[in-house]
């Protein structure tokens, strides 16, 4: 393609489409209970097989350290193949073809669960490498795809079959693979904006992404009808998918009226004109070797003795005197303590390595406050299965859906503070902060058993995670440096599988005892046990809810001691 500048915007749209197929670990709940009954296990169990797949997630930091070391069709290459294998032979498991053992199927879905941080990796870096100064905005934008996963392989199913709920595994297992395959021949290395933070050139950037936040929003609505049609044949769903496959590949028109404007510019270019378009620095690099200092990051550092000042060491201005004219006693143990706690960490929007990113106690408030938030609403989602069944809804899709489609709207609506005046200059944790009110209610809600709550709580809590979890990649480059930004977030998100481990564990165990007598009503499937009934989640519902009352808590704090940072970086930017 002629125009570099439309290459850009064509790495993006490979990004969406990876995006789009990352999120398999959202249909989880659309086959958990067909291979609950298979491996004829308990709720327990079942819930360790989530952890598994969420544990795959604590080694994504491999994945961040390959895209710094390998070249991008290897990266992609392995993270199709992993999955292949996760979820390909899971899929010959659930219909009989072989059999596995418990372990066996856990480690497969722990391979399932590694693939996935893969291909967000791949994404997350070439929105931060090729939009530096709207990297919130490609970050939003492509996050947002991953949440319309469960909804597009729930229409593919139907479109294939409406009974075989064993097609998720087969899709999760083979389309990533077609996509990266496809994503491959068109991703090339591509030169720096030489004056990307400019006017002209930031408002073109805003506006081509409005254009791609228009095309996402009708593409989610049109996925969301889906939810409410009650098509009696899969012929009707072959139908409706084609208008899916439509809206999928609809952002190509943004590199391909790019490349027309450059045709253009190159006609016009005797007359002096010039257009956005145009600005493009011949300066080449590596993808994946280093990321890209926009003027606005260069200023941003030109800053930081002020910031320094402010929020470094903020509270204490005498530390560097204390460290010079105590340098003789460092010998002594408590003083080296003292020194390696209090001075030596770098300050928030400083770049961090992993070492000093565990030594940081917005980390670890950053880290607790996403574990009682994002976490929880991804635990929910992992469990929507058997929520659904104990409502008394056989079919677990309609759910899953909804809260696919519902964390697609949130996670696109993260970018939304970037598209207004920053007069106020309130900082993205503060927004975070807003996002988080609604869970601590929804779980509330869903504990009175009323029949409207599961959905409405489901809309809620997907949109809620969705946004906590895009804005969470914005926030970690922000906070913690760009630089080491793939082993970073990757180590943030480790609290993932800690939280299905703990809050996973603490719902089967109550949905088991519930299920053991009482009123409540017992069917058996195989030797597995099925709990019915308001019950089977009412006290989970309650203690997941005061868990986001802390989460609400923690963000608080964090957006107080982080406000200093997000004034400063939009005075610059002003």
């Amino acid at each position: 393609m002629g125009s570099e500048e439309a290459m850009k915007w064509m790495n993006l749209v490979g990004v969406l489409w990876i995006q789009a197929c990352a999120g398999t670990n959202f249909d989880f709940s659309g086959y958990s209970s067909k291979l609950k009954q298979v491996l004829e296990i308990g709720q327990v169990q079942l819930n360790n097989l989530a952890v598994a797949s969420d544990l795959g997630k604590t080694l994504g930091w491999i994945a961040g350290y390959a895209m710094r070391r390998m070249p991008l069709w290897a990266v992609l290459f392995i993270s199709s193949f992993i999955g292949l294998v996760g979820y390909g032979v899971q899929w010959l498991v659930i219909t009989g073809k072989i059999s596995a053992t418990y372990w066996q199927v856990y480690l497969l879905c722990l391979l399932a669960g590694n693939s996935i941080c893969w291909l967000n990796t791949v994404g997350f870096i070439i929105c931060i490498c090729y939009f530096p100064t709207r990297k919130a905005m490609a970050l939003g934008i492509s996050t947002s795809y991953s949440g319309l996963s469960a909804a597009l392989y729930t229409l593919t199913v139907k479109a294939i079959s409406l009974d075989d709920k064993s097609l998720y595994l087969l899709l999760n297992a083979i389309i990533p693979l077609i996509i990266c395959s496809i994503v491959l021949t068109f991703i090339r290395k591509l030169p720096s904006m030489e004056d990307s933070a400019s006017e002209s050139v930031r408002y073109g950037e805003t506006f081509t992404f409005i254009i791609l936040n228009v095309i996402a929003v009708v593409f989610g609505v049109y996925l969301l009808i889906n939810e409410f049609l009650n098509f009696k044949s899969s012929s009707s769903y072959r139908q409706y998918a084609i208008g899916m496959v439509l809206m999928f590949v609809a952002p190509v028109c943004i590199p391909g009226g790019i490349y027309i404007c450059h045709l253009r510019k190159n006609r016009d270019a005797a007359m002096g004109l010039q257009g956005y378009y145009s600005r493009i620095s011949d300066d080449k690099i590596g993808l994946g070797t280093q990321f890209l200092a926009s003027d606005e990051d260069r200023d941003m550092q030109g800053n930081e003795m002020e910031f320094g000042n402010e929020v470094e060491h903020e509270g204490s201005a005498g530390e560097r005197g204390f460290a010079d004219n105590n340098a003789g006693i460092c010998n002594n143990f408590f003083t080296r303590i003292w020194l390696f706690w209090s001075h030596p960490q770098p300050g928030l929007g400083k770049e961090h390595n992993a070492v000093q990113l565990l030594s940081s106690v917005d980390f670890w408030l950053y880290f607790f406050m996403y574990f009682c938030g994002a976490t929880l609403g991804l635990v929910y989602s992992n469990n929507l299965g058997q929520i659904s069944q104990s409502r008394g809804h056989s079919d677990a899709s309609v759910f899953v859906s909804l809260y696919s489609s519902f964390a697609f709207f949130g996670r696109l609506i993260s970018a939304a503070p970037e598209y207004f005046p920053r007069a106020t200059r309130v900082g993205r944790p503060w927004w975070m902060c807003v996002a988080l009110i609604p869970v601590p209610p929804a779980f509330f809600y869903l504990a009175t058993g009323a029949d409207a709550s599961l959905y409405i709580s489901t809309c809620l809590l997907g949109m809620c995670s969705g946004y906590i979890i895009s804005a969470a990649v914005s926030i970690s480059a922000e906070l913690f440096g760009i630089n080491n930004f793939g082993v970073n977030h990757n180590i943030m998100t480790v609290n993932i599988p800690l939280g299905s481990l703990l809050f996973g564990y603490m719902a089967a165990v109550i949905y088991d005892y519930n299920a053991q007598g009482g009123e409540i009503q017992e069917q058996k499937l195989g030797t597995t046990v099925v709990c019915t009934g308001g019950e089977c989640y009412r006290i989970t519902f309650i203690i997941w809810g005061c868990i986001a009352l802390v989460g609400l808590i923690l963000n608080s704090i964090l957006a107080i001691r982080t406000r200093k940072l997000y004034a400063i970086t939009y005075r610059v930017e002003e």
